[in-house]
């Protein structure tokens, strides 16, 4: 007999190569309604008109206008200057080390957005070291399983 290789059948599609699946669906270059909303509302007149008006209601006392304003106005400032000496009682468990952040921070030894950064950080040390530990769990469990189920009775 011979090992003649078995040729799969070509599969026939729907659809001819180079075709769309939907060809009344929407044309490249075509926007979407939200684009053609934002085209008609950016005028110059509107733009003036909208920033003046938001001007006022801060002025009137509109939390969400000021709000708004100042965080379009004025970025959010960012940490860019690393820790310059460790922290005291840096050291120990994850969370001895979250609590050391947490004090410094409380006592203005590093700014609030370098601990939660640092916060941050640890948090995700938290996941790898739990990750480290489950992965070894298994491990164990399935060299105790293979030794009892390969071991006679």
């Amino acid at each position: 007999m011979e090992n003649t290789p078995v040729q799969k059948p070509v599969p026939t599609t729907v659809f001819a190569p180079g075709k769309s699946g939907n060809p009344r669906g929407r044309q490249p270059g075509s926007k979407n309604k939200l684009t053609l909303l934002r085209e008609q509302l950016a005028t110059p007149e509107l733009l003036k008109f909208t920033v003046e008006a938001t001007v006022t209601a801060a002025k009137n006392g509109d939390v969400g206008a000021l709000k708004l304003l100042l965080e379009r106005l004025w970025a959010v400032p960012r940490a860019t200057l690393p820790v310059a000496e460790p922290i005291e009682g840096g050291a120990g468990t994850l969370a001895e080390r979250g609590q050391a952040v947490i004090d410094a921070a409380l006592a203005s030894k590093i700014p609030a957005d370098v601990a939660a950064l640092m916060l941050q950080s640890l948090q995700g040390q938290a996941r790898l070291v739990e990750s480290e530990d489950l992965q070894a769990r298994i491990e164990a469990l399935e060299r105790s399983f293979a030794a009892n189920t390969s071991s006679p009775t």
